[in-house]
């Protein structure tokens, strides 16, 4: 993951799905982005420096998660935080932190997820470096 400069992935949860982005394999308590989709019952979006830390964007998202249905998001770190829905990075960004304002420099190596404390989530995950999924069809 250490040249991949992005993640796409799809979650289905009613509310509260977590990613956490770190710089070390297995450390989340140092140097960790975390960003929750659909937070408190899927009204809104956050991206905090740090686990509950100081928060970096929110946005409100009604809606974002669906409890049936697995929505595509994608993240990418090539040019400061960027968050968006969709299987195209690029596309539909909602959440967005330019390289100047982030707290240190940029060096994700692990990505890691759940879904809240009272929530089910089913995840999957891309695995193809420098593609999105529009690419392969």
């Amino acid at each position: 993951m250490a040249e991949q400069r992005y993640v796409i992935f799809k979650v289905r949860a009613c509310a509260d799905a977590r990613i956490l982005l770190a710089d070390y394999f297995a450390i989340s308590d140092y140097h960790v982005y975390e960003l929750w989709l659909g937070k408190n019952n899927n009204t809104y979006s956050v991206l905090t420096d740090g686990i509950d830390g100081s928060l970096m964007d929110e946005t409100s998202s009604h809606g974002i998660l669906h409890c049936r249905t697995a929505m595509w998001f994608w993240i990418d770190w090539t040019k400061g935080l960027g968050i968006g829905k969709g299987p195209k990075v690029g596309d539909q960004l909602f959440l967005n932190i330019s390289p100047g304002t982030l707290p240190r420099p940029l060096r994700i190596t692990s990505v890691s997820y759940d879904t809240g404390p009272n929530h089910v989530g089913e995840w999957e995950f891309s695995s193809v470096p420098r593609k999105s999924i529009n690419d392969l069809c």
